[in-house]
């Protein structure tokens, strides 16, 4: 059995864009043993944001491109 436990320690709502963020920890168990935890995890819902390659796999499936810093 796996659980989840999650402390939501923020949450906003953004009126403007509609977008909502969330950062939270989280514990996570396999049978009643912690296998993880995570610190101040942040996900968020965003409106308008749309991936022409979705399902396949690319960059934008793995989060993005970060950009490298210039010498």
């Amino acid at each position: 059995m796996v659980r989840h436990e999650i402390n939501i320690k923020r949450f906003q709502h953004l009126k403007d864009s509609g977008a909502s963020i969330v950062i939270a920890d989280a514990n996570i168990f396999v049978d009643d043993e912690i296998i993880m935890t995570l610190k101040d995890a942040r996900t968020g819902v965003f409106h308008g944001i749309a991936y022409p390659d979705y399902p396949h796999k690319s960059a934008n499936a793995v989060g993005g491109i970060m950009m490298k810093e210039k010498p």
